[in-house]
């Protein structure tokens, strides 16, 4: 009896596939891995080095946003005659979409470290 080669090659193309599949990347998990830490306590430098790591392990469709985020997680806006703080639109667009992403791929909710205007930080 022959063995059967070509059921071994759609074995083979088959695993492959699935590890290319959304959330099942390498990428992706090393991205989820590092996001699902954002429930920690951090001092500023730790969420400085939080962020490089995430972007670090970011997938392509997230990149941009996470560096928005790496960049501007402490920024806040104050308007003229005393009006309360707010975020950079670009930094919460940034955060909703990392949030959004960690849900859907990662199966986790966070991922994200801002300061809340109304919480001081």
């Amino acid at each position: 009896m022959r063995f059967p080669w070509r059921y071994l090659l759609v074995i083979a193309a088959l695993m492959a596939g699935a590890l290319l599949l959304p959330g099942c990347g390498g990428s992706n998990t090393q991205f989820c891995e590092i996001a699902a830490t954002s429930v920690e306590e951090r001092t500023e430098a730790e969420i400085n080095e939080f962020y490089k790591q995430l972007e670090a392990a970011a997938p392509s469709e997230i990149k941009g946003d996470v560096a928005v985020l790496r960049g501007g997680w402490k920024d806040l806006e104050f308007t003229f005659g005393g009006g309360e703080a707010t975020r950079p639109r670009e930094v919460s667009d940034a955060a909703r979409n990392v949030f959004q992403f960690v849900g859907e791929v990662c199966g986790t909710e966070g991922g994200v470290y801002l300061i809340y205007p109304d919480m001081g930080f």
